[in-house]
């Protein structure tokens, strides 16, 4: 009989029964040789199904489970980093084979072009073949070991948070001078270990100037410098933001509004607290942000001051 190369259809594996035609008596007969390391045994009866690949689809599922179990082992910033390093066809397949949540967490670490390079390349894999897995397996295997005594500081701030902690103990002209250093690395390519590559998104430089401003701090500005941020902002971005906040900062936030925007934005606020456990925190992020980013831009353009600054000298 001619061995024919098998392609295997990408069904997840715990829906995956196989598809190559066989009845469940047959099926069991030959895991249970292969159990019993009856190999021969095996392909006897795999002689009565249609081709000799169905041995391989039984290698292959085992090599799916490998995948899938060490994606949900791994910490998923190192396994951004072996998906983001590995050619598209790879990496396609360990997000396809991966939990939903733990591929959404792979595509949060990847730089954008990475990522949607990968991404048409999952939309496209209807099937593969079993060296295929069998070297995605191998490689995620050597990448474990490699990165076995790696400690992720998971529970510790971001970088970006991080650098802020650091900067927000110095005086106003060297942590300025600093961020400009941190712009001006990033911008000319040099080696800083920080992609800038997302589209919409913010630099590492930006992302630590918004760390080292708060809803909070964003209240407390002069109330005409407040007036003015909050004039260049939705009444939906500043509802979403304030859903989760404190009264007194509600209140700080709608003195500084007009008595028509005031009303509207209480509206926004009422229609939101109707919809509470729909609200999803990423919006309710994104919303802050926006109010954050917007006084550091106006703040950059010496538009407001922040009181603040001097109390960090």
């Amino acid at each position: 009989m001619t061995k024919q190369k098998s392609n295997l259809s990408l069904v997840p594996p715990r829906a995956q029964t196989h598809c190559f035609g066989s009845t469940a008596k047959r099926r069991e007969l030959i895991v249970r040789a292969l159990q019993d390391n009856k190999k021969q045994s095996a392909r006897d009866s795999a002689n009565s199904i249609e081709h000799d690949g169905y041995l391989a689809s039984i290698q292959a599922n085992g090599w799916i489970e490998e995948i899938t179990q060490l994606c949900e082992t791994l910490d998923q910033r190192l396994l951004a980093q072996f998906v983001q390093r590995e050619a598209a066809p790879a990496a396609a397949l360990v997000l396809t084979l991966a939990a939903p949540e733990v591929g959404a967490a792979i595509l949060r670490h990847l730089d954008t072009n990475k990522a949607t390079e990968i991404l048409f390349k999952v939309a496209n894999l209807d099937e593969t073949t079993p060296s295929a897995l069998e070297a995605v397996a191998e490689a995620l295997r050597d990448f474990e070991k490699q990165n076995a005594n790696r400690i992720q500081l998971a529970t510790g701030p971001s970088g970006a948070a991080k650098v802020a902690s650091l900067l927000a103990g110095l005086d106003s002209v060297t942590r300025e001078a600093l961020l400009v250093g941190l712009e001006n690395t990033q911008g000319s390519g040099a080696a800083s270990g920080f992609s800038d590559s997302r589209s919409g998104e913010h630099s590492f430089a930006q992302e630590v100037r918004k760390s080292l401003v708060s809803l909070e701090m964003v209240s407390r500005l002069l109330p005409r410098d407040l007036g003015l941020v909050l004039s260049a902002l939705k009444e939906t971005d500043i509802a979403l933001a304030l859903i989760t906040q404190s009264e007194d900062l509600r209140e700080r936030m709608g003195a500084a509004l007009s008595q028509r925007r005031r009303e509207c934005l209480q509206e926004e606020l009422l229609s939101l607290a109707s919809k509470r456990g729909q609200i999803r925190r990423r919006d309710v992020e994104n919303a802050t942000g926006i109010i954050i980013n917007t006084a550091i831009t106006m703040h950059g353009e010496s538009k407001i001051v922040f009181p603040w600054e001097e109390e960090m000298v």
